[in-house]
């Protein structure tokens, strides 16, 4: 591992003492190949036990220290001024007191972060691996690559890292920048648009869009968020956002990268597939066609190009798609003789914004028999709880 990466470790707490307990052990159990600074950053007005627990903790491996803000700062600001440590330490990697992680957390920063370093195209590296789309709420599944890792025009919240380098560019497009500017990105979807202003995340993600950024996302997730209650922007609590962790007992192995330069597979904003694995299944030139599969993306967006391949009610088809194989991707390779719940058409024959799904669509995403009365009471329950957590939710 490069010696002069070793980013600075930052836990934000408030007021949540069990959540911050759990992370903290997590902490404790994990490998670190090099004696690691650890900041634990309270956010202003946090409660008694939240600063004891934080007092208490000991780890001969880490060096510890607590930044008491003087002043309630609120998640946005308060993430932007941990992100500031970068200045000093040269790297920072950022963990919300509702998460977990992996033992290897550290030693998957370090490499990464050195591999990155000086890749211009790389906005920051995530900890945390998706496994649901929160745009579309429906699970993702992204397409194997070869490598360790894969590039998604997202940002991550939920356990991230970034270069000193890395997080001032971001900085320096920030300075000055409203909710306007944010409407005006045409390719930021619009749930990121109408997130909280205690929101840093939608500001990141209107970044990368207009950047043409990407977030480095690993396949096996080195963090997991528990959305405990009590949260900024989850007050009741979750467990939507929790992924596959691995077995602490496995031995690490050295990471194989993938180059940002080798965009055979890769996601856009809204977590549709936009890798050239896509468009040379297809036939299509990228300039050509948007993937709005799922039937998120707005009309604003679609018009910028001549064809879409989508879910949205349309007219005068050209051509369907199977919706069978997994990864999605999988399903261009060749054309279905049989209407589909996904086609090929141009965007000026779209008759609606809004997809109607059939139930094979969903049973596609689900995996499940939606007929079969046990599994459709389970999916009724889980989506009506999404619903309720929409009205709350806007992520971090």
């Amino acid at each position: 591992m490069d010696k002069n990466i070793k980013p600075v470790i930052v836990v934000l707490a408030y007021n949540r003492p069990k959540s911050l307990v759990r992370l903290l052990e997590s902490i404790s159990k994990a490998d670190y190949p090099v004696k690691a600074k650890l900041i634990i950053s309270l956010e202003g007005g946090a409660t008694n036990e939240v600063i004891r627990i934080s007092n208490q903790f000991h780890l001969n491996n880490l060096d510890k220290s607590i930044i008491k803000r003087s002043e309630k700062l609120g998640l946005r600001k308060h993430i932007l001024i941990c992100g500031d440590l970068v200045k000093e330490y040269g790297a920072v990697i950022i963990l919300e007191d509702d998460l977990i992680v992996d033992k290897y957390y550290y030693r998957f920063a370090c490499d990464s972060l050195k591999f990155y370093k000086d890749d211009t195209s790389i906005a920051g590296i995530a900890l945390y691996s998706h496994e649901y789309n929160q745009f579309s709420n429906l699970p993702f599944r992204p397409m194997i690559n070869g490598y360790a890792t894969y590039p998604m025009q997202l940002p991550c919240s939920w356990g991230q890292c970034w270069t000193d380098k890395q997080w001032f560019t971001f900085k320096d497009w920030y300075e000055g920048k409203t909710n306007s500017d944010l409407d005006k990105i045409i390719g930021l979807p619009d749930q990121v648009k109408a997130w909280p202003d205690s929101s840093w995340k939608k500001f990141f993600h209107g970044y990368i869009v207009e950047e043409k950024l990407y977030f480095m996302y690993p396949y096996e997730s080195y963090s997991t968020n528990c959305s405990d209650e009590g949260g900024t922007h989850i007050t009741e609590g979750s467990n939507a956002h929790q992924v596959k962790m691995a077995t602490a007992l496995r031995p690490y192995f050295s990471m194989n990268f993938c180059p940002s330069l080798n965009n055979e597979v890769s996601y856009d904003a809204f977590m549709e597939p936009d890798g050239n694995f896509v468009f040379s299944s297809l036939g299509i030139d990228r300039e050509n066609i948007t993937i709005d599969v799922q039937g998120i993306k707005s009309m604003n967006l679609l018009l910028k190009k001549d064809f879409v391949i989508t879910s949205k009610p349309a007219d005068n088809i050209l051509k369907y798609y199977n919706l069978k194989f997994k990864p999605i991707e999988f399903n261009f390779l060749s054309v279905s003789e049989e209407k589909s719940d996904i086609f090929l058409v141009k965007v000026n024959d779209l008759k609606s914004e809004k997809p109607k799904h059939s139930y094979n669509f969903y049973a596609y995403w689900t995996e499940m028999n939606l007929l079969n009365l046990t599994y459709l009471l389970a999916f009724l329950r889980k989506a009506v709880s999404k619903a309720i957590h929409k009205f709350s939710f806007a992520t971090d």
